[in-house]
């Protein structure tokens, strides 16, 4: 039942609301009464714009209203449940609170104990440091006495064996001053004749002229289809393109070139005897002869065969020579060379990698014995004349660095030892050497 207002006069505000669910009775009808639509909003319209219904009891229409509407009691429950999660909250924050702050305790006093230990370990590192100094004051005091009686103990000594002393330098001092000048007499010799023949050993190094590069560089650089022309023929031997192309950087000489360079070699050594016989000078002729690649191939052929080389000494007397020089091929690989030094009575072996010679050596050895027996029906007193093997001497020998310029050191050899000349040169200089080489075979006037 609607409930009966003393009043008819209704707020415009609630006209919305009220249209929705039906005006309040007036005054005399029931509850199923009440005025035609136009009529009331005829009323409403008519009367004063008031906040509230004079005498009505609104308390009791807004709780029946909001019994029948339920939108609006849906919004008030949901408004209802953030108050009271709200409220909720608010009960719990005290307690988070309190868990954060015991965390933040806890982490003070785990700090401050971690700052104890700490403290506790300085303290021990301070002591250490202080026994420490302790200990090195100690021994800087005994460094000062044993310092001290060290001195002490040198002055004794001294004094004890001063007079044994100096009588021991007396009596090794002349042995020792004898060596000395014997020493430095040995050095000016070496540093003289080194002198006397600086002036050849620059010239051997001295780069080719213009003109002769030229000529080297167009050699090298000629196409295949020329390599079998010859260009020298001379000492009964032809040397083609081909074979001057040996000299080419990184390539290993062939037995013609070889051969070729140690005929001229034998040929200036003539010329320079020649030259000193006709000036009348009285420096003795020193005698070389050159044996050729082959002469080894064949000596050394199935280990030692004198009879393969018996007559290539027929037109002169070995033993009268001053040196005998032999290139030797060691494996079909590797050039050496060996000489027979007749008046030191030695037989020394150069090889730029090193190699010792020994069996090389043995065989030539072998060759003197054989070859005074066949040429002056006598034996060679090896041991009595005092004849000697010498291997190879890595500190006195040139040694390569690559694995293709031996034969090159081996020309450079004779070169060096048939002049008299000290082996003063190095890897460096054979990019030039090999120049040099091809040069000398392409300015040989031809037969």
């Amino acid at each position: 039942m609607w409930p009966t207002p003393t009043a008819t006069n209704w707020p415009c505000t609630m006209q919305s609301t009220l249209g929705a669910f039906g005006s309040p009775p007036t005054n005399g009808q029931g509850a199923g009464g009440g005025a035609p639509n136009e009529f009331r909003r005829d009323r409403i319209r008519r009367q004063p714009r008031v906040g509230t219904v004079v005498g009505y009891d609104y308390t009791a229409y807004l709780e029946e209203l909001q019994r029948k509407c339920p939108e609006y009691r849906k919004s008030k429950i949901q408004e209802n449940m953030l108050v009271g999660r709200s409220s909720e909250a608010q009960r719990s924050q005290p307690a988070l609170t309190n868990v954060v702050l015991d965390e933040k305790n806890q982490s003070c006093k785990l700090h401050l104990r971690n700052l104890g230990s700490q403290q506790k370990k300085m303290t021990v590192s301070n002591r250490a440091l202080v026994e420490a100094e302790k200990a090195l004051d100690n021994m800087e005091v005994r460094d000062y006495e044993i310092k001290a009686l060290t001195a002490e103990f040198n002055k004794i000594t001294s004094r004890q064996y001063f007079g044994t002393l100096s009588e021991t330098q007396q009596k090794l001092g002349g042995s020792i001053e004898a060596r000395i000048e014997e020493e430095r007499l040995r050095e000016e010799e070496e540093k003289k004749k080194h002198e006397a023949g600086g002036d050849r050993i620059t010239l051997k190094k001295m780069p080719l002229s213009e003109e002769d590069d030229d000529i080297v560089t167009s050699v090298f650089s000629a196409g295949s289809h020329q390599q079998y022309e010859v260009l020298v023929s001379k000492f009964n031997t032809d040397i083609k393109f081909h074979d001057l192309w040996t000299l080419r950087p990184g390539v290993w000489l062939n037995d013609e070139v070889i051969n070729f360079y140690l005929e001229l070699l034998n040929t200036r050594h003539q010329q320079k005897n020649k030259a000193l016989n006709d000036s009348g000078m009285e420096t003795p002729l020193k005698t070389i002869h050159f044996f050729n690649t082959f002469f080894t191939q064949k000596l050394f052929a199935s280990g030692y065969s004198f009879p393969s080389v018996r007559r290539w000494s027929k037109k002169f007397d070995i033993f009268a020579l001053d040196k005998v020089i032999i290139p030797v091929n060691v494996g079909s690989m590797h050039w050496c060379l060996a000489v027979i030094f007749m008046k030191e009575k030695k037989i020394q072996y150069y090889d730029s990698l090193n190699g010792a010679g020994n069996e090389c050596l043995e065989n030539l050895k072998r060759y003197l014995i054989d070859e005074m027996q066949h040429k002056k029906k006598k034996q060679l007193d090896w041991e009595g004349e005092g004849w000697k093997l010498c291997p190879n001497d890595k500190s006195s020998t040139p040694q390569q660095k690559n694995g293709c310029d031996c034969g090159v050191f081996t020309c450079m050899f004779a070169d060096f030892i048939s002049d008299d000349l000290p082996l003063d040169f190095s890897q460096e200089e054979m990019p030039l050497f090999r120049r040099k080489i091809a040069a000398s075979i392409l300015n040989e006037p031809q037969e």
